[in-house]
């Protein structure tokens, strides 16, 4: 009764089992590689954290220095304005300019600014020069009749017009001859 004992169901057994510790250790191995691939994601991402910190403090230490800026731009802007005797703006166009100085980005650009300025001065300007004008026809007209008195009056009355019409064109011509150019400089 010596019946053979079959090991055909224990190396089955075992090698299933082998095959399992086979694909255990290259799962850990897996693993262990993935670790190492984590770890160093891990300080990757530590670095790209703290790069973004030190980008965060110098954008707000950037925006510190734009704020600081604009309200130094807005008050020589004001400063220049009251201070200036020749050209005056318009409190709304102080407004506006406060303003755009407040949005001013990457597109913005101060010509805009200059040019606005530019052209308020040059409207004063022609104001002026036709005011010119305009005296400059009257002195002509008073001179007609300067000439006119004169032959009519005596010596006294014609130096008196005289002095007169020289003041008044002087006052005239010298203090407008200079409205702007300390603008344009």
């Amino acid at each position: 009764m010596e019946e053979e004992y079959s090991y055909a169901l224990l190396e089955s057994q075992f090698g299933q089992t082998k095959k399992n510790i086979r694909t255990g250790l290259e799962i850990l191995t897996e693993t262990r590689e993935m670790e190492r691939q984590a770890d160093g994601l891990m300080k990757q991402r530590e670095g790209l954290v703290r790069q973004l910190d030190s980008a965060k403090k110098k954008l707000t230490s950037l925006e510190t220095v734009l704020v600081e800026t604009e309200n130094e731009w807005k008050e020589a802007l004001y400063s220049w304005e009251s201070g200036n005797q020749e050209l005056h703006l318009e409190g709304e166009m102080l407004k506006q300019f406060s303003i755009f100085a407040d949005s001013y980005g990457e597109e913005s650009d101060f010509a805009q600014v200059r040019q606005q300025v530019a052209d308020v001065w040059i409207s004063r300007k022609n104001q002026v020069e036709s005011a010119l004008a305009l005296t400059d026809a009257m002195l002509k007209e008073k001179q007609k009749e300067q000439a006119q008195v004169e032959d009519a009056a005596g010596v006294f009355v014609r130096f008196q017009l005289i002095y007169l019409v020289t003041l008044l064109y002087e006052f005239i011509i010298e203090g407008g001859k200079h409205i702007g150019q300390r603008f344009l400089q």
